[in-house]
């Protein structure tokens, strides 16, 4: 027996695609540190916790990758690639392709 539907997570799914002239130089844990640092400086830890950040994947050849956020907190994810201008030192920035509540449809659509 699973957790009841009404007490389980939702989950938003946000795909970003990451752009710059030093874009190959990036891997899977410069993306998840830069992330844990601006959503900390943001929301704070208890801020961060409520947040249920979690990067699904990155494919570093696409340059593509897909990040989660609880379906409350959608907007405050979306907030967060806003601060995001450097990754490792590297004119390297996110841009947010498209939000699901499915990763199935959103691997459809952005072809990671």
């Amino acid at each position: 027996m699973g957790i009841k539907p009404t007490v389980r997570m939702k989950k938003r799914y946000i795909a970003f695609e990451l752009i710059g002239k030093d874009a190959d130089k990036i891997n899977e844990n410069n993306i998840k540190t830069i992330f844990y640092k601006i959503l900390n400086q943001l929301y704070g830890e208890i801020g961060f916790a409520n947040l249920g950040f979690r990067l699904i994947e990155f494919n570093s050849e696409t340059k593509k990758g897909i990040v989660r956020f609880r379906r409350q907190e959608l907007d405050k994810g979306m907030a967060s690639f806003a601060f995001i201008k450097k990754i490792e030192n590297y004119e390297t920035r996110l841009k947010p392709l498209s939000t699901s509540g499915s990763l199935k449809k959103l691997r459809e659509r952005i072809n990671i």
